[in-house]
Formats: C-alpha cells, structure tokens, sequence
C-alpha cells in the first residue's frame, strides 16, 4: 500500500522544474572545470542542490496542513528527517568524506527498502515509482563511489606519527 500525500500537482511541478533547473545549471559548467575532475566535483554538488531543494518541502508541507492517509504525520520527525537532509547537503557541497559516506549509506537504505515495498506493489503505478526510486538512487550511489575514492579521508593525528 502507497501512502498518498495530498500536494497539489502544481506544487510537484513547480518542485520539479526547480531541480531540473539547479541540475541544469550544475551540468552546463557553472563552475570551473579546472579546479577538480568532473567525477570528484560534479557528482556530490548535483547531489547536495537536489539534497537541498527536497529539504524544504516536508516542512513546507507540513505547516501548510498536508495529510498522509488522512493524518497529519508528526512535526518531529518531518524536521528531524530536513535536518538530517540539509548536513547531507551541506556537507556534500563542502566535500566532506564522512557526509558523502552518510549520504551514500541513506541511498542504500533507500533502495533496500523501495525493493522490499516493490514486493507489495499491488498495481502498475506502484511498481514503476518503486522501480524509477531504485534505479535514481542506485545510479547516484554508483557514482557517488568514485567520488568518495577521490576524496581524502581525514587523517587521525596519531597515524601520522609512524
């Protein structure tokens, strides 16, 4: 069974072009080429703009009286689940190792679990948005692997005095 929220088609459009428009501007070289190759920059900044842009809608939703199955979900957990979104955002953007590991190890969870919800799809709508949210976050956690091997891990001050 899908929940169903109650957001206007309008609102999910205009959500949509919004992140085409910020993956657009990442893709047609808005930053400079020359300071890292496309894999280790592109990649992550990408991630963290469309990070950034869902991190709002939750709470937008939430405060302008949205249901999900008739109930209003509680306020703790849409801010905590922002919250943890936008330091995924933030730390992406800055390249930091451990934000991308924390955002690769929520893409996995993502897909374990569309995986296990595509085992009680019960019609064709269920299976194709189960299918498209698998394939989404297994291509970015493929790429975001690459990214992660460029990205210097933080050294302890101990490992340095062998």
């Amino acid at each position: 069974m899908i929940a169903r929220a109650t957001t206007t088609p309008s609102t999910f459009e205009a959500s949509i072009s919004s992140s085409v428009k910020i993956t657009a501007m990442i893709a047609s070289n808005a930053m400079n080429p020359s300071t890292a190759p496309y894999h280790s920059r592109h990649i992550p900044i990408a991630a963290a703009a469309i990070t950034a842009e869902k991190t709002k809608m939750p709470p937008a939703a939430w405060l302008a009286g949205d249901t999900i199955g008739g109930k209003r979900p509680a306020a703790g957990g849409i801010f905590v689940f922002s919250a943890v979104m936008a330091a995924a955002a933030i730390g992406m953007w800055k390249l930091w190792y451990g934000a991308v590991l924390g955002f690769m190890a929520l893409l996995a969870i993502i897909a374990v679990l569309f995986t296990l919800l595509l085992i009680e799809a019960s019609n064709v709508l269920g299976v194709v948005v189960a299918l498209a949210i698998i394939g989404v976050a297994g291509y970015l956690f493929f790429k975001l692997v690459r990214v992660l091997s460029r990205i210097q891990m933080p050294r302890s001050e101990t490992s340095d005095s062998r």
